[in-house]
């Protein structure tokens, strides 16, 4: 059932004191009934030793992103939405839910890659180490190939940290999945671009090592929590 809607002729923001219009806009709520709510999947990372993943294309999509607003800077690549990818990988990652696969899974959108595992840290009381070498990643001219379990881009263009971090890229996903889960996530997920990206950790940091493997990130939960609340 469609639980509200709008039509919305008079939406407007303010960015730095300057009052933005929006176009026209038809807003639509919708809820639906599960099954069974023991499967529901919250985002709080669960427990110590667990496996982070990054599900969905990350691309060099910085054009209306939060990391250009507080730094400002203007992209002109904003995020397009792929509808048959982004179905395919809508329901893999259903089922994944369905079979208990998933410890927890965060949606990727303000913020992106960073934000998103600082979020899933400090809601869940646990640290995590993460290497974004193994985003799936892709550039304009870059090409899909398949390696070991069948997922991955092979990159022709420039990889940078910040917008592998940042990039608020349509459809994607990040999973936290027991290691004994390995292989049927791995399994479930061929086809879609899929990375493992690092481990939950015992510590109360978040740790994030770029694309050449120096550690970029090294910051407390507590921190990260009291920038969020702020």
């Amino acid at each position: 059932p469609f639980i509200s809607g709008k039509d919305s002729l008079n939406n407007e923001y303010s960015v730095h004191g300057e009052s933005i219009s929006i176009p026209g806009t038809l807003l639509i709520s919708a809820i639906s009934v599960m099954d069974d709510i023991t499967k529901a999947v919250t985002m709080d990372l669960k427990e110590k030793g667990n496996l982070i993943y990054v599900i969905g294309r990350t691309k060099d999509e910085m054009g209306g992103s939060h990391y250009n607003l507080i730094n400002n800077c203007v992209g002109n690549n904003a995020p397009v939405v792929d509808a048959k990818a982004g179905l395919k990988i809508f329901n893999r990652m259903a089922e994944a839910a369905g079979r208990g696969l998933l410890r927890s899974c965060h949606d990727l959108s303000e913020g992106g890659i960073a934000v998103a595992l600082a979020e899933m840290a400090f809601s869940g009381g646990f640290g995590a180490d993460a290497s974004i070498e193994e985003v799936p990643y892709l550039v304009q001219g870059s090409t899909p190939y398949r390696k070991g379990t069948g997922h991955g881009f092979k990159v022709q263009g420039e990889k940078r940290d910040d917008v592998i971090l940042f990039s608020e890229s349509n459809t994607r996903f990040i999973a936290e999945v027991r290691k004994k889960d390995k292989k049927d996530f791995e399994d479930l997920m061929k086809g879609i671009p899929i990375g493992l990206i690092g481990e939950v950790s015992g510590k109360k940091d978040l740790r994030i090592y770029g694309i050449s493997g120096k550690k970029i990130i090294d910051v407390g939960i507590a921190e990260l929590k009291e920038a969020w609340q702020k």
